[in-house]
């Protein structure tokens, strides 16, 4: 029950923001676009690759991005959710993976760096839902 009335307060505080995001979203969608013919600026250790849009379920934003070691067998796993509110981020946001990246892959980690659907497609619970829901398949 508490965990419950938790998320109903998340669910309420999340609400006066979901007028702005219509106008969030179109700015975010513009730098995708930009960003999307350019290469990732992330300078990974020799060896290291990246799998980037790797489906979690059907929805466009259902993706992650999966940063392997030179030598990823047995590798311990770190799982990524960006920051923005529940409105706003991008799993591929150089600020958000930079130096994750290079600092894990370089001790040998795998990092998996996700998105979700966002505010105000999608509410709090079905945002927590996308988020087990890859978990899920990384752990598979």
């Amino acid at each position: 029950m508490p965990h419950r009335l938790a998320l109903l307060i998340l669910v309420a505080l999340c609400l006066p923001i979901t007028a702005q995001a219509g106008i969030l979203r179109e700015k975010l969608e513009e730098r995708r676009e930009v960003r999307s013919e350019q290469q990732l600026l992330v300078e990974l250790p020799a060896g290291s690759r990246v799998l980037h849009d790797q489906p979690y379920g059907t929805h466009p934003r259902q993706v992650f991005d999966v940063y392997l070691p030179p030598n990823p067998q047995s590798a311990p796993i770190l799982f990524m959710v960006h920051g923005g509110g529940w409105y706003t981020g991008d799993k591929a946001r150089d600020a958000v993976v930079e130096n994750k990246a290079r600092h894990w892959l370089g001790k040998g980690y795998i990092l998996v760096s996700s998105n979700y659907r966002l505010l105000p497609e999608a509410d709090p619970l079905t945002q927590a839902s996308d988020v087990a829901q890859a978990v899920t398949t990384v752990q598979r």
